[in-house]
């Protein structure tokens, strides 16, 4: 069934009705628009609440986590400095105890124990470090008193002495790698 309402004079308003078609309303019956709280009125004042919602702390979840060492175990203490993704540093990095690259660093690092270079991060310059694992990109010089990882998806070119090496399948060096003697005699 099908209704056509049309637009002509014959049709005469009801009461309460403006305009040419039934369903239009005059404005004197539409109710008025809503008042926003004043400040002295009893709705706006806050009311003290003792309800606390019981939310728990979202742990971050990260990404490939077994890729990068974990420093916690060595004690470090929060002395770290973590490279985000988005962020690029320029400059010397040195006395912490663990440099985690995520983003871009062209530093000169050194009195650092342990750097990670994670996957997609890009490390370019020196360092002498205690332990390095590199799961990104490292181009530069790169000296480890004790250990050199790279993973599978490490990519390390340049001047490169270690005391002990671990490469992974699918992992890249490439340059000048020599090993350091277990002890440097200085002249």
């Amino acid at each position: 069934m099908t209704k056509v309402i049309e637009d002509s004079d014959n049709i005469k308003p009801e009461s309460g009705q403006t305009g040419k078609l039934p369903f239009y309303k005059s404005p004197e019956n539409v109710s008025p628009p809503v008042k926003p709280l004043n400040k002295g009125s009893k709705m706006s004042k806050k009311t003290s609440s003792n309800y606390e919602p019981n939310i728990p702390r979202k742990v971050v979840d990260i990404p490939n986590s077994t890729i990068m060492r974990s420093s916690t175990s060595q004690g470090n203490n929060g002395e770290q400095l973590i490279v985000g993704k988005t962020i690029t540093i320029n400059g010397d990095i040195s006395s912490c105890k663990t440099l985690i690259v995520e983003g871009k660093v062209e530093a000169n690092v050194f009195d650092v124990v342990s750097l990670n270079v994670a996957p997609g991060g890009i490390f370019k310059g020196n360092a002498k470090v205690t332990n390095a694992f590199i799961a990104g990109d490292f181009d530069g010089s790169l000296e480890t008193t004790k250990t050199l990882e790279i993973a599978e998806t490490g990519k390390v070119n340049g001047d490169i002495k270690y005391q002990s090496i671990c490469i992974a399948s699918g992992g890249v060096i490439t340059g000048n790698i020599s090993v350091k003697s277990e002890i440097d005699i200085k002249k």
